[in-house]
């Protein structure tokens, strides 16, 4: 075992409850797992939920939608804020922000997702940044019709947030022989100099 079990002594039922490690509990004897735990006595109920809710999101197996439901779970119950979050887990802020905004995506959406093999993270959070459940669902369709990489997601989304292009400057040429200036008729404004 690379990581030891972690327990907590109950009074109440005069036994050991895992706190973290039943996984790898069922993997190895019972035995030798028992003798290499970690009694913790000062876990009450409510720091052995966080432990446990922690150490699931930080499995490898998850998909984007249990780690943020995890996530949620964490601020809901504990009134984390996404930085006290990041903290507990180890992550960016904005790592947090971005999975908790999965939750975004309908569940019907995500449902669809899961069963078409849809489970990239950074595709579906292009669906989640879409700004209506409608977008999201075309954004799922161009996905599953055209293999829509998230560089082409992100490139699009930024293209339908651009605004307008910014104005381009005068041109101005002078003749230097006499030194008048020569406008284009398409300029309507005076033009101003800097001394």
């Amino acid at each position: 075992m690379l990581e030891p079990l972690l327990v907590r002594y109950v009074p109440r039922e005069d036994c050991f409850h895992i706190i973290s490690g039943e996984r790898a509990l069922s993997r190895v004897a019972r035995g030798w797992a028992a003798r290499s735990a970690v009694h913790r006595k000062t876990a009450d109920d409510a720091e052995t939920l966080e432990i446990g809710l922690i150490e699931n999101i930080q499995r490898k197996d998850l998909t984007p939608f249990e780690e943020a439901d995890g996530l949620h779970r964490l601020s809901a119950q504990f009134e984390y804020t996404h930085e006290d979050i990041a903290k507990k887990i180890g992550r960016a802020r904005s790592s947090v922000t971005e999975t908790l905004s999965l939750r975004n995506i309908p569940d019907s959406l995500k449902k669809k997702c899961i069963e078409h093999g849809i489970v990239s993270k950074s595709l579906l959070l292009q669906v989640a940044r879409q700004p209506t459940e409608k977008k999201m669902i075309e954004m799922f369709h161009r996905i599953m019709q055209g293999g829509l990489t998230r560089d082409e997601a992100r490139r699009e989304r930024r293209e339908e947030h651009a605004g307008p292009q910014r104005p381009q400057p005068f041109i101005f040429s002078i003749r230097a022989s006499d030194g008048n200036l020569q406008v284009p008729d398409s300029v309507q404004e005076e033009p101003r100099f800097a001394r």
